[in-house]
């Protein structure tokens, strides 16, 4: 295959009870002019083995069998090789209903220069469906701003139900921050959206998107170092963004709101990954190192958004009472550390 006109990255790990059923369902669409680029992140179940009996019967199947290393990891790997005018991404557990490319691809033959399409999703959770779709609106060169926060897409970041092409992340060199690990694909997306001269969003919903019942990413921390990456990425992006539209990330309110929870989730987890260090001296000269005037800024524009923690944490960085927060982050998260110790006994 020289040029499919679409190229479907899947990220495949230890996906051997599930893996079949997506990959079922991207071969039955109805638009057949795609290749299929499987990656296999160092699977240690059987998965490695089913991507390569698809390739083995399909030409258009491509696997590639590497190392693991993460979801962003494997979607880079196959950005290398991709060679689609579009590019779909799905995930293992998930999967699309045979209209699924072909909607979005028809979506795209309306419109000419570089832009994004996004669709609706079906929700699956336990056993249950829940159909969430979006009215067929098109945002022009100087509604993308609109866009984004009308439909608060920092929320809707994820890399699925969305058609992008695939010669604006090969000239500008687009991938995904392999260092950060919450809300790395919505980082991608800003990333994606600086070259973008429309957004257009359909009233299909042919993605069906298994919810993980293991927990959500939003109680998921990560080391200090890749929680601020993020915060660093999605604040670059974003301040791109603000720029090339005229504009001042203070001009959107959802999407600064998601800014500050970058900065919220840094500072926890450096408690979280942190407790057993009694140097609390160490971690309070570590905050007001990495606190800054900007950081305080956002905080203070988002306050009220707030409740609980957040709201503690948000405050006293506001009024630069950091000695309290740190003693109070220490001992709440030394306690909370003990307790989680004693239930697992």
């Amino acid at each position: 295959m020289n040029h499919p006109q679409i190229s479907v990255i899947v990220p495949v790990y230890n996906a051997e009870s599930y893996l079949k059923h997506c990959v079922d369902s991207i071969i039955s669409q109805t638009f057949t002019d795609w290749e299929l680029i499987l990656v296999d992140d160092g699977s240690s179940d059987t998965s490695g083995q089913i991507c390569d009996k698809y390739a083995n019967s399909d030409p258009r199947v491509i696997v590639i069998h590497k190392k693991n290393g993460g979801v962003s990891s494997a979607r880079n790997t196959a950005l290398d090789i991709a060679k689609g005018d579009y590019i779909v991404f799905v995930d293992s557990d998930d999967y699309v209903s045979p209209m699924y490319v072909e909607n979005m691809v028809n979506a795209k033959s309306e419109r000419e220069g570089v832009g994004l399409i996004m669709s609706g999703y079906v929700l699956v959770d336990d056993n249950a469906q829940t159909k969430k779709t979006l009215n067929n609106i098109l945002y022009n060169e100087n509604q993308i701003i609109d866009a984004i926060e009308e439909h608060d897409l920092c929320k809707k970041g994820f890399p699925w139900a969305k058609l992008y092409e695939g010669n604006v992340i090969r000239r500008h060199k687009l991938r995904f921050c392999e260092q950060v690990h919450y809300s790395e694909d919505m980082i991608f997306m800003l990333s994606y959206l600086r070259y973008c001269k429309w957004i257009m969003f359909i009233d299909k919903a042919d993605y069906f998107y298994v919810r993980n019942t293991g927990g959500t990413l939003m109680t998921k921390f990560h080391p200090f170092e890749n929680e601020m990456a993020g915060f660093n990425n999605f604040n670059h992006n974003l301040h791109d963004l603000a720029n090339i539209h005229h504009t001042s990330i203070f001009n959107m309110p959802n999407s600064l709101t998601w800014l500050s929870f970058f900065i919220i989730r840094s500072i926890i987890s450096l408690y979280r990954f942190n407790v057993n260090n009694n140097n609390i001296g160490n971690r309070l000269s570590f905050l007001k190192d990495h606190i800054t005037s900007e950081h305080i800024k956002i905080l203070r524009a988002t306050a009220e958004e707030w409740k609980g923690i957040n709201k503690m944490i948000c405050y006293l960085i506001c009024h630069k009472y950091l000695f309290i927060l740190n003693i109070l982050l220490s001992v709440l998260y030394k306690h909370l550390y003990r307790i989680r110790t004693m239930c697992k006994k």
